[in-house]
């Protein structure tokens, strides 16, 4: 069943946004959409500084319904201001997650990961998918899908963690208040690793 939105006006902030995309989507020149760009991911990570993501949300609604190919650019910007950052020294960050489908007659691991079993992932990946002179780090956390955040700022806050940890060159230690299921019994489930990748600007991941 299709929602529809209740006809009202809505907040000059959410129309403010939803303009800015839609001029982003329209420009026809290299100059014009950089322009835009740049307003639509101000607004954006303005949003997030204030801590509530309504706002975009509210925009997206809008998008979805009414223009379509705006809806994707207005989405695709929100998870890239969430995802990366660039840092002052020339590098930028990304936030990865590396999922893994567990199955099992016990109790399926989650939480805590140990040492060995995040070198051996980290070794992995740098050995098949990764460039030369991208860096890894890992969070020691096993997330189950509940432990996720959920939200654009709530997804920001954590991504900040690691992107402080990975600018110092270090794992992310375990953070045992992000779980909250780890009495939860299944026969099969995902979880997911979280990390962050750290390479020049322009350079290949």
């Amino acid at each position: 069943m299709r929602l529809t939105r209740p006809n009202k006006p809505l907040p000059a902030a959410v129309m403010q946004l939803v303009h800015t995309v839609q001029q982003w989507e329209g420009a026809k020149t290299k100059p014009e959409q950089l322009y835009w760009e740049q307003q639509a991911t101000s607004s954006v990570e303005a949003v997030l500084a204030s801590g509530k993501d309504g706002t975009i949300f509210a925009a997206l609604e809008v998008l979805w319904e009414e223009h379509p190919e705006a809806y994707e650019r207005m989405a695709d910007l929100a998870e890239n201001c969430v995802q990366s950052k660039t840092h002052d020294d020339g590098t930028v960050s990304l936030l990865i997650a590396i999922p893994v489908l567990t199955w099992s007659r016990n109790q399926l691991p989650i939480g805590k990961t140990d040492e060995a079993t995040i070198a051996a992932l980290k070794k992995a990946v740098k050995a098949h998918w990764l460039a030369n002179d991208v860096t890894l780090t890992l969070s020691h956390t096993l997330y189950g899908p509940d432990d996720l955040p959920e939200g654009f700022v709530g997804t920001g806050k954590l991504a900040k963690k690691l992107f402080v940890d990975a600018f110092l060159g270090k794992d992310t230690a375990h953070n045992r208040k992000a779980i909250a299921s780890e009495e939860d019994s299944f026969l099969a489930d995902c979880r997911f690793w979280l990390g962050v990748l750290r390479a020049k600007v322009g350079a290949p991941l």
